[in-house]
């Protein structure tokens, strides 16, 4: 049985339209704030340069090493300090601020990025970061010693290690980093993991919890093992 031309094209615009509405939006959201937020002498949280694909890149010590390298020219150039980084097998964090008022991160982050991938490309022929990476600017209540305990604590978090200071890949430009892990700083919370925490109380307030490290073993010259202290601060939200 033919069909003729006006049925045929009836049907193809239909399956086109069936096949639109079942694929998903892949419609990029704009995760970057005005151009002008990344200038000057501000703190940054890093809060992924991811790799493509996810890849575990980072395993490999001798890429760690060529990218930190190329991390601290990049840092020296545009005027940043690193106090704190973590290469991760698929990502890296970084604590790094502005040291002079025209200090831009943006510039920053995208040469450090084309860098590093240029290399890895030559060796290797495919892509090493995603195209975009999160960014989060320290507001004035938050502190950057918290941060970088957060970042350090990332391997042990992930299961990687049982100590940070037992992670290879990790480190700070400016400050002895294992000293600082042992003086009991409150860990961070990032804003977008604290609706995780949100937890009702059967007043129906809401609280935020916030755990507690201590040090339970070792000096602040050698390391020492952390462990969530015994006691919780708790602050009402609005």
């Amino acid at each position: 049985m033919k069909t003729c031309p006006a049925q045929a094209g009836l049907y193809k615009s239909r399956k086109r339209r069936r096949k639109a509405q079942s694929m998903p939006d892949f419609r990029r959201k704009n995760i970057r704030l005005p151009a002008a937020q990344y200038i000057g002498r501000k703190w940054y949280f890093l809060t992924t340069m991811v790799v493509e694909g996810r890849q575990r890149r980072f395993f490999n010590s001798s890429r760690v090493a060529e990218n930190l390298s190329l991390l601290t020219e990049q840092a020296q150039s545009g005027n940043f300090s690193i106090s704190a980084y973590c290469f991760m097998p698929d990502h890296l964090h970084l604590l790094t601020n502005g040291t002079e008022e025209e200090s831009d991160l943006l510039k920053f982050a995208d040469a450090f990025k084309q860098d590093s991938a240029f290399d890895f490309k030559q060796q290797s022929q495919q892509r090493l970061w995603q195209k975009k990476f999160h960014d989060h600017i320290l507001r004035s209540n938050e502190s950057w010693e918290s941060i970088a305990c957060y970042i350090w604590m990332n391997p042990v978090r992930k299961g990687l290690c049982k100590r940070p200071q037992d992670w290879p890949h990790s480190g700070s430009f400016t400050v002895d980093w294992r000293r600082l892990l042992t003086l009991g700083i409150d860990t961070w919370v990032p804003p977008w993991k604290r609706e995780a925490l949100l937890q009702r109380r059967p007043s129906g307030r809401q609280v935020l919890v916030f755990r507690r490290y201590e040090a339970i073993d070792g000096s602040p010259r050698d390391g020492a093992r952390l462990k969530p202290a015994s006691t919780k601060d708790e602050f009402t939200t609005p």
